[in-house]
C-alpha cells in the first residue's frame, strides 16, 4: 500500500562562514505525516553546493506551510520565494522563481500561467532596475566630464578672479554658464598648474571693486569704463566681446560691470 503523499513548503536558513544567515523558500512532497521526522533539509543547486562544502550542520530548515495539492503547492513556493527576496534582497539564494522544476502532468493551465507572469514580471522589473541604474551612473559621468572639456577657459576664469577657492568658484562658474557641479579636484588641479604663481587674493567682501591683483583686465578699469559707457553700458557677456574685440584680455567681466553700474 503506497504511502499517503504531504504537500509542504519550508524556509532553508543557512549559516555561511562569511556571508552571515542566508535564506532559502522549496517545496517538498513527503511521506512522513509528522513533518518534524523528515530528514529533508532542501535540495536547492545553492543548498546541495554548500552542505558538499561545509557540511549539513550548517544548515536548518523549518516547514512553513501545508498544503493540499500538488497546485496548492506550487502557488504557495512561489508565494514564499517572492516574500522572501523581497524581505532578504540578495540574502535570499534562490536561483529561480519557484515552481518551474516542479510542475507535475496534472498541473492546470491557470497555475502553470501564474508560473509564467511571475517570472515574466520579476525579470521585467529587474530589467527596468537595471536600466534606471545604468542611466542614473552615464548621467553622473556626464555631468562630472562636462566642465573638465573645458579646463583651460576655467583656469583663466579661476587666475582672473583671483584664485578662488572651490565654493567660490563654483558659483563664479555657475554664474559665467558653465556647469553646476563641484569644483573641489578641479581647484586642486588648477593650484598644481599654477605653482610657484598660486597666490590667491582674500575675497573683499566690503569692497568687490578691489581686484586689480585678481585679474588683468582690472588694470584697465577706467579706459575699459568709457568704452562700457560709449557703447550704451551694455551687459556683462557683451561688453565682454568688445572688450575682447578692442584687445583687452579675454576675461569674466560680469564683476567689472556691475560695479560699472553703482559709479
Amino acid at each position: 500500500m503506497d504511502k499517503e503523499c504531504h504537500y509542504r513548503t519550508y524556509l532553508s536558513l543557512i549559516s555561511h562562514p562569511t556571508k552571515g544567515t542566508l535564506v532559502y523558500g522549496g517545496l517538498h512532497k513527503s511521506t512522513y505525516e509528522n513533518p518534524n521526522e523528515d530528514p529533508y533539509k532542501g535540495s536547492g543547486l545553492y543548498i546541495l553546493r554548500f552542505m558538499k562544502k561545509y557540511g549539513k550542520d550548517l544548515v536548518s530548515m523549518r516547514w512553513v506551510g501545508e498544503h493540499n495539492s500538488v497546485e496548492e503547492m506550487v502557488e504557495a513556493e512561489i508565494e514564499l520565494i517572492a516574500n522572501l527576496r523581497k524581505t532578504y534582497g540578495d540574502k535570499c539564494v534562490n536561483i529561480k522563481s519557484g515552481g518551474q522544476f516542479h510542475i507535475q502532468p496534472s498541473t492546470t493551465e491557470e497555475i502553470s500561467k501564474k508560473i509564467s507572469d511571475s517570472l515574466k514580471e520579476y525579470n521585467k522589473n529587474l530589467c527596468s532596475l537595471k536600466k534606471e541604474q545604468l542611466r542614473l551612473k552615464t548621467s553622473i559621468i556626464g555631468r562630472r566630464r562636462a566642465h573638465w572639456n573645458q579646463y583651460s577657459k576655467l583656469y583663466q576664469l579661476w587666475v582672473s578672479e583671483g584664485m578662488p577657492k572651490a565654493g567660490r568658484f563654483r558659483r563664479i562658474a555657475s554664474e559665467a554658464s558653465y556647469p553646476d557641479v563641484n569644483y573641489v579636484r578641479m581647484v586642486d588641479c588648477f593650484i598644481k598648474d599654477a605653482g610657484t604663481n598660486y597666490k590667491p587674493v582674500p575675497y573683499d567682501f566690503k569692497c568687490r571693486a578691489n581686484r586689480t591683483q585678481k585679474g588683468e583686465h582690472w588694470l584697465y578699469y577706467e579706459p575699459l569704463y568709457e568704452v562700457w559707457v560709449k557703447n550704451n553700458k551694455p551687459k556683462y557677456p557683451t561688453f565682454k566681446h568688445i572688450a575682447t574685440y578692442l584687445g583687452y584680455p579675454s576675461a569674466y567681466y560680469r564683476t567689472m560691470v556691475e560695479h560699472f553700474k553703482t559709479n
